[in-house]
């Protein structure tokens, strides 16, 4: 992390496509942008190797942090899923900004320091099924953050429609 006082930069260039122009939406493939809530001084317990991530860790995460090497590995992890079959069979593909799809360790404890900016992760869902309202739910993995569907800890929840010309009528 940064030094006392200091803050390290999220420069919105790690979004890729996602910080330009309409992010997507124009192009039927909307960007979702996700952030964790600043807790002061918190410094989360990341899952820095494969053989710490849990069991029920989705195999895109693991192969994630299994191309990452040293201070890289300290990152908060995300997975985006669609919440039912026809959920995820109708998200399609997603493509992470950063492409680790990780809130990285160098931006945190967050300690109310003057010009800190919270680091973002950028979804951005390629080909989602045109008129087919999706149930999508985002997940954070680091070992102090728990994870309940029904109280909503460790997730964002959100639901998506895109549309096309055919389905806009």
């Amino acid at each position: 992390g940064p030094a006392d006082g200091q803050v390290c930069k999220f420069d919105l260039k790690h979004l890729g496509e996602c910080a330009k122009g309409n992010y997507g939406y124009d192009k039927g493939k909307p960007c979702i942008f996700l952030k964790l809530n600043k807790i002061f001084n918190l410094e989360h317990d990341y899952y820095n190797s494969t053989d710490s991530l849990p069991k029920d860790v989705p195999q895109g995460v693991k192969d994630r942090v299994a191309k990452l090497k040293g201070d890289d590995l300290n990152q908060v992890w995300v997975d985006c899923h669609g919440e039912n079959p026809a959920d995820r069979e109708g998200m399609g593909a997603v493509k992470y900004f950063p492409p680790a799809a990780a809130f990285h360790g160098k931006y945190y404890p967050y300690m109310n320091q003057d010009g800190y900016v919270a680091p973002l992760v950028a979804v951005q869902f390629l080909n989602a099924e045109a008129g087919q309202l999706l149930h999508i739910e985002c997940r954070a993995y680091a070992g102090n953050i728990g994870y309940d569907r029904r109280d909503k800890i460790g997730k964002a929840h959100f639901e998506l429609l895109v549309h096309n010309e055919n389905t806009a009528k």
